[in-house]
C-alpha cells in the first residue's frame, strides 16, 4: 500500500505550538509501525479547513 502523507495548519497558534510537526511524528510512526513507506508529502499550511480549495490538498486529490 502506498502511502501519502497530508498536513495542514489554519492558525498562527497552531504554527507557534508546532503542530504540524506533531502531526508528521504520529503519521510517520504509523506508517512505520505498519510497514509501510510514504510515497509524497503534501502540506498547506495557514488553509483553513471550511475551504475546500487548497494548493496541498488540491496537487493530492490531482495524483489521487
Amino acid at each position: 500500500m502506498l502511502v501519502a502523507r497530508y498536513t495542514r495548519v489554519s492558525t498562527g497558534r497552531q504554527e507557534k505550538e508546532e503542530t504540524i510537526e506533531n502531526h508528521i511524528m504520529v503519521i510517520d510512526e504509523f506508517v512505520k509501525k505498519n510497514g509501510r513507506n510514504i510515497v509524497k508529502d503534501y502540506q498547506d499550511n495557514g488553509w483553513s479547513g471550511s475551504i475546500l480549495a487548497r494548493p496541498g490538498l488540491d496537487e493530492l486529490r490531482l495524483d489521487a
